[in-house]
């Protein structure tokens, strides 16, 4: 029997929804086939195809026996091609989930715009670093970065070109830390670094230099060449706190300390200072919401 001919009758097959018997054929090119039977592969009430048996005899050779089996094989066969898209659906509906789920995570704990970590998960970092310095009796560092008069960006170039610095800048402090460190930007142009495993308090100064140095590097973003800086704050535990509200809140008026040392450098945490820059700096935030520099 020709392909034309299976084709014709399952054809029949559909569009009847019953079994069908081909009439006698002239033997094929092997001489093998002379009937054929087809009964409706049918999924979910709907008949999508057939499944045929063929004869080397007339088709009288077929009996109604053959039909009810064939037939029985057809209704297993359906269930498996039901089972089979009830796995795909299933398969895609889970992997739809875990996308989801995966997005969540992702705009929960990172920021935006950046990326990179947000607070939340900057504060899950911090007690996992801790742990562990408390445990190998290390050092670790809170650093508070701003960028230098990043709001004349905003005004002469536009937000969109000041998102891309904010972007290019993450992606620089990405490359000048440690894959065990962390960089979370708290909003704004204001960034938060997190140093874990450190010998000596000098090497978070290794480290703020090292940034600093980064961050002057002309930025090209879509043909305009912008020049930059960074004031940096630096908090070490357990010399200038125990906690990470401590850490940060010193790092924060360290910040603010860079910024009234002329910006383009960091600076330690100092205990003597605490109280007139605590109070220069909410002064100042509660002047500029987002920033010393806004």
């Amino acid at each position: 029997m020709n392909e034309q001919a299976d084709d014709d009758l399952v054809r029949r097959v559909i569009v009847s929804g019953r079994p069908v018997l081909s009439g006698d054929h002239q033997a094929d090119q092997a001489g093998q086939v002379l009937s054929t039977l087809a009964v409706p592969l049918s999924y979910r009430a709907r008949t999508i195809g057939a499944l045929c048996a063929y004869g080397k005899q007339n088709a009288g050779a077929f009996t109604d026996n053959d039909t009810h089996l064939l037939a029985a094989l057809a209704d297993h066969a359906a269930i498996a091609i039901e089972n089979a898209h009830l796995y795909e659906a299933a398969q895609t509906e889970l992997k739809q989930r875990r996308e989801a789920e995966e997005l969540i995570t992702q705009l929960a704990y990172h920021d935006s715009l950046t990326g990179l970590p947000n607070r939340m998960l900057f504060s899950d970092r911090f007690k996992v670093a801790l742990a562990q310095c408390r445990r190998h009796q290390d050092r670790l560092a809170v650093m508070m970065l701003d960028l230098d008069h990043f709001k004349s960006v905003n005004d002469t170039l536009g937000h969109a070109i000041g998102d891309r610095l904010l972007q290019a800048v993450g992606e620089r402090l990405l490359q000048a830390l440690r894959e065990s460190d962390t960089v979370c930007r708290l909003g704004g142009d204001e960034f938060l670094l997190l140093l874990g495993e450190m010998s000596e308090p000098e090497c978070a100064e290794k480290v703020a230099d090292r940034i600093m140095q980064a961050i002057r590097q002309p930025f090209l973003l879509e043909e305009h060449l912008l020049c930059i800086t960074t004031s940096i704050g630096i908090a070490i535990y357990p010399d200038d706190g125990q906690d990470e509200d401590a850490l940060v809140r010193r790092a924060d008026l360290a910040m603010y300390g860079a910024k009234e040392r002329g910006r383009d450098n960091y600076q330690r945490y100092r205990s003597e200072v605490d109280r007139t820059q605590a109070s220069h700096s909410l002064l100042m935030r509660n002047t500029h919401p987002g920033g010393p520099d806004q």
